[in-house]
């Protein structure tokens, strides 16, 4: 699966020299403008997608159907007032960063809730990327300062 401009999400089902890649459905549909920047999956069939629209705001995207159709998150846990670029999944938990420094977490996707301790990057900071690394702790990276280690409990 792969995202990207103009809203649009693609899946696959096989990978082989033929393969033929069908759109996702988002609803509501995103428009021209708004950007998908990040997917990913638990490993089963819940896959969470984070980006933005045209305007810079955030948005969280989750599919239970193997990313064939998309709803936007019940909750964002603070997320949202900026753009996300940065999300990773590890130990049952997703984690997601803002460009403003807000984190959150879902164990489904679904429902965010705000990281307590999100204040570890300021709003100049560009937020790149989220990775897992054990346990609870997760790793962010930006155009600011390098790394910052976080911990995501649930």
């Amino acid at each position: 699966m792969f995202g990207g401009g103009s809203g649009r999400i693609a899946y696959t089902t096989s990978i082989t020299s033929t393969t033929q890649w069908s759109t996702a459905t988002t609803n509501p549909p995103l428009a021209t403008g708004d950007f998908i920047n990040y997917i990913a999956t638990n490993g089963g069939t819940t896959f969470v997608a984070v980006g933005n629209y045209a305007n810079g705001q955030g948005f969280i995207l989750y599919s239970t159907n193997s990313g064939q159709t998309w709803v936007p998150a019940t909750s964002t846990g603070g997320l949202g007032s900026a753009t996300i670029y940065a999300l990773a999944y590890g130990n049952g938990c997703f984690a997601a960063i803002d460009d403003d420094g807000n984190a959150a977490y879902s164990a489904n996707g679904i429902i965010w809730t705000n990281a307590t301790d999100s204040a570890f990057i300021t709003a100049s900071t560009v937020v790149n990327v989220a990775v897992y690394a054990s346990g609870s702790t997760f790793y962010a990276a930006g155009e600011n300062n390098g790394g910052v280690q976080i911990g995501v409990t649930r």
